[in-house]
């Protein structure tokens, strides 16, 4: 305490040296009061006492009364001018004497400075013992006034005034002789106190009303659109009005009602009159007149397929293709539609919702945020909306284990799928563990800590990602010791075949086992459903009938028979149906250069997500499917066409499709050269579009190139609905090797090889260990005369189990090709039998 004031000290001599340097005059009183008030960042200029309104004190002889200060007591001096009359403590606290008549002065003054003082009268005699006004409530209009007298309790009171205030003096003011004036609208209580410091007191409620003099709306008219709602808000004045309340009128409620409060609904195309009136009795009233038009605007726009967006217009309008654009970007986030997809075709039934078609060539990925945009809409111009397309990747349930040791330190890893940012949720946490989520972007949880409990316990995770699309993770731990086994199989999905009716193959292995000495005896408990299980945990057999099967195993320790558990392996069969059927080209000409896929529109199902089959030369083709609504492709060469939503629930035969491609057929351009030696044609990206004779191509320019024994053709064509045929430069291809023991053979190569004389010849490869070569022998006319691939082994020793051997008995002076396929190799051709001596491995590799 002494260090602080010699502090103290230090800044009041300081503060006083830096105001004499500055040139002010500063009183001693001054200084400590500044000192005081510095000490807590405050200055007192006045004294005031909140419990006396008038300054004044009435006191019975003997009575106390304690004094509410805006200032510490401690930090005041009370002094009386008379103690016969009344006393005053340190504190504030005054005492009447025993005198009954009398006045004296109490004086307080600020100890920091006595030139700061406050001084109240006090009386000794009787105080008002109560305060009564004429009126407890009035009423008045703005700018007129009235009196409110007051009167006090008991005639014996020695000071029988009283102090008048407003709660609100905007809204009422009154003086000191109780006369009220209402200076605005609202309310405001006036209150009469005894001036006496008895706190007696009494209230009168005024309320004043402020009429309107003028209503009026910003704009006199205006438009709105069917569906739509506007608030209407008049201008009221005087501003502080104290009933601004209008009564509203539509004067046609087909075209617009407005409500109590003004708020307008567009009901339909017209013209209509919204009037509002006053309601303070002024009867001020305004119009506004409201055109409502009917409006057009996207409702939605969603992606059906790649090829297919459905837009949806509020209300329909008739619009034609080039009304619509579509627009793509790749970025989830920011970024602009910056590639403009063409359409195909726009179609509608009702001109309402609009199939837009697009561009076969330019199709829609899983990756693309799409905006369409549609102009000439009635009344809104030009509107766009966004949407996205998704490829299968949303309500997916994936199934993870983890075998945790019990009471061991856990430090795992449970990566998660979605595109973009993630918003993930984890439920269900083993009570020991923590996880944490590695940031917005991150497709990975974290999970550390110790599980105490042993056994299997489930965590969900579900991920969220900026298509909306839900990730499913159901993580089950398996929570083991020595004596405690925790196992787990997660469900299996299945489908019947179809018409065959033929049983599913089931094959279930184990997820995860831990536990025990780390050895286990598998059995079935109950019903095994015609399966069986091996000894390392698979359940395997066959099940006819489509349903859900829950086989229960049980799992022993094959070193201590008491240690088991029983788990369950769900397995769910889904009743199989088959689809066949014939695919033809747009002429309806079998088309047997194509594949087909149905892919399930049920993006969710835990069941077969796609089926493929090959088209057979026939055109016919055959797909074992769950029933549901699938979109087809057809894939022939470089061209695809989609068939889309198209809905299965039994078996069915003779389902056709058409694909886009045109069946044409193949000219030679040149004479001695038969087109069918020809193999396969392909375009410029490598796709089959055909062979020999014919090729399958939908309207479009092609630069094709085949290859056949010796030959090479290549074809250059324009292709439309009308092309018939194509004309082929074909040319002889091959490498001339005469009768030569060794070459470097490259794949597509065809080398011309003849012999000296007439002998069995042996030729086979011997190529590094990665390759896989493959040999042909053909004669002069292109015939294969043998093939051959990993016969090695009996022959000859090249260090490549996949090396080829063939043998031939070639006559002397003939043609003969010898060609490579899969994997370049050394090619060896010799009349003696390779076997007889081992070869030296020579190894040779061509990319």
């Amino acid at each position: 305490m002494k260090g602080y004031r010699k502090i103290m000290k230090a800044v009041a001599v300081i503060l006083a040296f830096a105001l004499i340097f500055s040139g002010m005059n500063v009183p001693g009183t001054a200084l400590a009061a500044t000192t005081a008030a510095t000490a807590k960042n405050t200055v007192v200029k006045s004294i005031t006492v909140s419990n006396l309104p008038a300054g004044t004190l009435t006191l019975k002889a003997g009575k106390s009364f304690a004094l509410k200060t805006n200032v510490a007591a401690k930090e005041l001096k009370f002094v009386t001018s008379n103690r016969r009359i009344a006393t005053v403590t340190t504190a504030g606290v005054i005492k009447a004497g025993n005198v009954k008549n009398g006045t004296a002065k109490i004086t307080m003054s600020l100890k920091a400075d006595p030139k700061v003082k406050k001084v109240i009268t006090v009386t000794a005699g009787q105080p008002v013992t109560s305060v009564k006004l004429t009126k407890s409530k009035l009423t008045l209009v703005k700018g007129k006034s009235a009196v409110v007298k007051a009167s006090v309790g008991t005639s014996k009171a020695s000071n029988k005034k009283v102090v008048w205030k407003s709660s609100n003096i905007k809204v009422a003011k009154v003086n000191s002789r109780g006369r009220i004036t209402a200076a605005g609208g609202g309310s405001a209580v006036i209150t009469a106190v005894a001036a006496d410091g008895s706190g007696k007191k009494a209230s009168c409620k005024v309320s004043v009303k402020a009429y309107v003099t003028s209503i009026k709306f910003k704009k006199g008219s205006g438009k709105m659109y069917v569906g739509k709602t506007e608030q209407l808000n008049p201008v009221i004045a005087p501003a502080d009005a104290t009933n601004k309340k209008c009564t509203w009128k539509s004067s046609n409620d087909k075209v617009a009602m407005v409500s109590s409060s003004g708020l307008v609904v567009a009901v339909g195309a017209g013209t209509t009159v919204i009037t509002a009136t006053t309601t303070d009795g002024t009867k001020k009233t305004v119009k506004y007149k409201l055109t409502v038009l009917n409006a057009v605007k996207i409702a939605s726009a969603q992606v059906d397929n790649r090829q297919t967006i459905n837009v949806t217009l509020s209300s329909a309008q008739k619009l034609t293709a080039s009304n619509f654009a579509v627009k793509v970007k790749t970025t989830l986030n920011g970024g602009i539609y910056n590639k403009s997809i063409p359409i195909e075709s726009v179609s509608t039934g009702d001109n309402k919702k609009y199939t837009i078609r697009l561009n076969k060539e330019n199709r829609l990925s899983s990756s693309d945020r799409i905006c369409v945009y549609v102009s000439g809409l009635t009344g809104t111009g030009t509107g766009k909306v966004e949407t996205y397309y998704s490829d299968g990747k949303y309500n997916k349930t994936y199934y993870e284990a983890r075998a945790i040791e019990q009471n061991a330190n856990v430090n795992t890893d449970v990566n998660l799928s979605g595109s973009g940012y993630l918003k993930v949720s984890v439920k269900d946490v083993p009570a020991g563990m923590r996880y944490t989520i590695g940031g917005m972007r991150s497709n990975c949880i974290t999970f550390t800590g110790k599980i105490t409990k042993s056994g299997t316990s489930v965590t969900t995770i579900t991920a969220v990602d900026e298509y909306g699309n839900t990730m499913t993770t159901i993580v089950t731990w398996c929570v083991y010791n020595s004596s405690v086994i925790s196992a787990y199989y997660s469900p299996r999905y299945y489908r019947t075949r179809g018409e065959s009716g033929a049983a599913v193959h089931v094959a279930a292995d184990i997820n995860s086992v831990a536990g025990g000495s780390g050895n286990y005896i598998y059995d079935i408990v109950g019903n095994t459903y015609g399966l069986d299980i091996y000894s390392n945990g698979k359940l395997e057999g066959y099940i006819n009938k489509a349903g859900t099967y829950n086989i229960k195993v049980r799992i022993t320790d094959s070193d201590n028979a008491g240690v088991s558990t029983t788990v369950d392996c769900v397995i769910n069969v889904a009743q199989g149906i088959t689809v066949s059927g014939y695919i033809r080209d747009v002429a309806g000409e079998v088309l047997s250069n194509a594949y087909i896929i149905f892919t399930n529109r049920d993006k969710s199902t835990e069941y077969t997500y796609y089926c493929y089959s090959d088209v057979k030369r026939d055109g016919s083709y055959s797909v074992d499917i769950v029933p549901g609504t699938y979109d087809i492709a057809i894939y022939s060469g470089s061209d695809t066409t989609y068939i889309y939503s198209q809905r299965f629930t039994g078996n069915i035969s003779g389902r056709n499709y058409s694909s886009d491609v045109k069946k044409i057929s193949v000219r030679s351009k040149n004479n001695g050269y038969n087109i069918e030696n020809i193999g396969t044609w392909y375009d410029e990206d490598g796709n089959s579009v055909g062979a020999g004779a014919y090729v399958y191509l939908a309207p479009g320019t092609y630069r094709l190139t085949g290859r056949g024994v010796a030959l090479a053709g290549t074809i250059t064509a324009t292709i439309n609905r009308k092309t018939s045929y194509v004309v082929a430069d074909i040319k002889t291809d091959y490498e001339e090797i005469g009768d030569r023991t060794s070459i470097n053979a490259s794949v597509g190569t065809y080398y011309r090889f003849v012999p000296k004389m007439t002998a069995a010849y042996y030729i086979y490869s011997s190529s590094g260990s990665d390759n896989n070569p493959y040999g042909h022998l053909y004669d002069a006319d292109g015939e294969v005369l043998t093939i051959n691939d990993d016969d090695k082994q009996e022959h000859i020793s090249t260090g490549n189990d996949h090396d080829f051997y063939m043998s031939y008995n070639c006559e002397a002076g003939k043609v003969y090709y010898i060609n490579v396929t899969r994997n370049s190799s050394m090619v060896y051709i010799t009349t003696e039998y390779p076997g007889i001596k081992r070869i030296p491995v020579r190894l040779f590799m061509w990319v």
